[in-house]
């Protein structure tokens, strides 16, 4: 486990992926591989064991330490809510609902398929009436509360990771590239 800047992760082995030492050296290691079902390889349960640890205790260690994290997101959302929390300690909350709906636009192809809508040639598009208008195209189709589709969009916009550009007459928003993303998530 690692602990930096108040963010628990934990990665228990590196990548199994085909042709990583780890997986191809997995007897040597003492590894089990348990699955090749790669929608297992989620971080979220154990899919592998050793000869001293076991899937199940794994497993263990892996909820007890979902439940503490979830109490603890807990915590911050009713001191967020009741106004006791302020924005840099409701972060890691509002950082992960803006992960959530954001994953969920994703995997609903949700830009592909409300992020476009014709524009008059030369008019100027102004990035905040982009927003407004994307929101209100593709809010019956997420699963939103209030103003955090606003937020998150506004957040993904800021960060890079959602960006529009006109095209043969229309605006059309869409996911940016990850390298300029993470580079503006750095400055």
């Amino acid at each position: 486990m690692t602990f930096s800047n108040r963010y628990l992760s934990y990665i228990f082995t590196p990548p199994l992926t085909p042709g990583t030492r780890v997986r191809e050296e997995k007897d040597r290691y003492e590894i089990k591989i348990l699955t090749d079902d790669w929608s297992e390889y989620h971080a979220n349960r154990a899919v592998v064991e050793t000869p001293f640890v076991k899937k199940k205790r794994l497993d263990e260690i892996i909820v007890d330490w979902e439940a503490k994290f979830d109490e603890w997101l807990g915590k911050i959302k009713a001191r967020r809510e009741t106004g006791e929390a302020d924005e840099k300690e409701a972060w890691p909350l509002s950082r992960l609902e803006h992960t959530v709906l954001i994953y969920e636009m994703m995997m609903k192809n949700i830009l592909e398929k409300r992020g476009s809508w014709p524009v008059e040639k030369g008019s100027l598009l102004k990035k905040d009436d982009l927003l407004k208008t994307l929101e209100k195209k593709i809010r019956p189709h997420v699963d939103a509360k209030d103003d955090q589709l606003q937020k998150t969009l506004e957040f993904a916009t800021d960060l890079g990771c959602l960006e529009f550009c006109r095209e043969n007459g229309f605006v059309k928003w869409k996911w940016g590239e990850q390298e300029h993303s993470a580079e503006k998530q750095k400055n």
